[in-house]
């Protein structure tokens, strides 16, 4: 349960008291500069790729000829340092955001004394820092426009309607409170709201990172080993909850450490890239891209669907002639996320290797034996992606047998400075309509005319463009063959970083 309270808020993080410094004045300086957004330094240890063969002889060794002992399967509170049943006590008793937040700083400023148990749980636990009032801080963005408006407030009432028919009790309302609504922080302030999306970049770039990267590093120090850390889920139900004991706990171990931290880089390389570009106007690109679909009424009345072709010239028109540009520091944003995205593969690596070697349990958090049966397309998507990663690739279709040379690292060493280069660049305009003539039973010929849904399709795009990545192509008619094998080879549909080829 801790790692998806992490994969869900994986790319937001915030130090202590941060988040109510983030006041209007700061808003307004970035609206005005549209200042590029400082690449904070690496405080986290980094893998080498020459030490990665130690660290998995070790994730082998920990397991290896070790059986579950009878004390693993007698789960139980005794097995739960006071301060860790001490806390998930007061989780469970809050009663308010304020309660909630109250606790996160008391886990953060008595960090380096607590126990091993609840150390783990606090540095994933205060990553929930920034998400107060999140909803309530992008409602100025969202309104903007109708139908991001609109989305958004369909999206968090469905999400809010789920939650509360699952979580009942009060501590559930109070962390429901704690991301939707505004609160008057420590010093005095109302909290303030994203007026653009420039201001939000600022705010992932200079107060979410450099939080992601203490909670790396936290996590990196900490070892579990041999030691007993349980989980439990009253944390989540409440005390009406697993009256019987029957699924209550859950036993953590490294592995689940490893793979929180392989999940917190895969944010961090989404939140860089994020960062790499301008996405002011991406707002009212959605409105004019929903008008072409129907989305919030129609462009001039017409209703003719919204091809490719329809799509780009959009995309390509001077209202959006900034969006999607490389900034200033770009590309140490787009090489940060190299980073991140081979950190979090090696340690999947560490993850996998253990997991193989580890005896099947119950309550483990990762059950071996729920893995194990996938063992082989697990081994090959894993070296994919790591081949993919590392260098120049040659990957294979596992439909067609087609090959296709693929520099992945290059796209981001070596980033598009607008991403709309990789758009299409012609198109199939020939017949919108295609017309027919059928008989029928009581009439000699019936002329009849029907749409052509190839109208409008990608036929080329811009070969330098997608050179980086496919260093070997030939033509810009090409990239659609290109994308297809990397799409169909095992493991290239997780990786791919192409949004713009159709």
């Amino acid at each position: 349960m801790i790692r998806k309270w992490i994969l869900l808020f994986s790319v937001a993080y915030l130090t202590p008291g941060a988040f109510a410094d983030v006041e209007s004045k700061g808003t307004q300086a970035i609206t005005k500069t549209g200042v590029e957004f400082k690449l904070p330094a690496i405080s986290f240890e980094v893998f080498e790729s020459n030490k990665i063969n130690a660290f998995i002889k070790d994730a082998k060794d920990r397991w290896s000829g070790r059986n579950i002992s009878s004390r693993d399967n007698l789960l139980g509170e005794d097995q739960m340092s006071p301060e860790l049943k001490s806390v998930r006590d007061n989780i469970i008793g809050a009663k308010s955001a304020d309660d909630i937040d109250n606790i996160i700083d008391k886990l953060e400023s008595d960090y380096d004394s607590l126990p091993l148990d609840l150390r783990y749980f606090a540095a994933q636990f205060v990553s929930l820092k920034p998400f107060r009032g999140i909803v309530y801080r992008l409602t100025t963005l969202a309104k903007k426009e109708k139908i991001t408006n609109s989305a958004l407030i369909v999206a968090v009432q469905s999400i809010v309607e789920r939650y509360t028919v699952h979580f009942t009790n009060a501590h559930s309302s109070a962390m429901l409170n704690y991301i939707i609504a505004p609160y008057t922080s420590k010093k005095g302030y109302v909290t303030s709201q994203f007026e653009t999306a420039s201001v939000f970049q600022n705010y992932l770039a200079t107060e979410v990172y450099p939080s992601a990267a203490k909670s790396l590093a936290r996590l990196q120090k900490l070892e579990i080993g041999k030691e007993t850390v349980l989980w439990d889920n009253k944390v989540v139900y409440g005390t009406t909850s697993f009256v019987d004991g029957l699924n209550r706990y859950k036993i953590l171990a490294d592995v689940d450490r490893l793979a929180t931290i392989s999940s917190i880089h895969t944010g961090l390389a989404s939140l860089s890239y994020a960062c790499a570009y301008n996405l002011d106007g991406i707002t009212s690109l959605i409105k004019d891209e929903g008008l072409l679909i129907g989305l919030d009424g129609f462009k001039l009345g017409k209703v003719d669907g919204a091809n490719d072709f329809e799509r780009v010239k959009l995309l390509k028109s001077d209202n959006f002639s900034s969006l999607f540009t490389l900034r200033d520091n770009g590309v140490a944003w787009t090489e940060r996320a190299l980073v991140h995205l081979r950190q979090g593969m090696n340690y999947i690596r560490i993850v996998w290797e253990e997991t193989k070697n580890r005896p099947a349990h119950e309550y483990a958090m990762i059950n071996s034996s729920k893995i194990i049966p996938w063992e082989s397309n697990i081994e090959v998507n894993l070296t994919m992606a790591e081949n993919l990663l590392r260098e120049k690739t040659q990957i294979r279709s596992a439909i067609t047998g087609e090959t296709i040379i693929v520099d992945l690292p290059s796209f981001f060493t070596n980033p598009p400075k607008d991403l709309k280069s990789l758009l299409p660049t012609s198109f199939d305009l020939k017949n919108k309509m295609i017309d027919t003539k059928l008989k029928s039973k009581d009439t000699e010929l019936n002329k009849i005319s029907y749409r052509n849904y190839h109208y409008g399709q990608a036929t080329d795009w811009n070969l330098i463009s997608f050179k980086t990545v496919f260093p070997e192509l030939k033509s810009g008619k090409d990239v659609k063959v290109a994308t297809r094998i990397f799409s169909e080879a095992w493991n290239g549909n997780q990786v791919t970083i192409l949004p713009f080829t159709n």
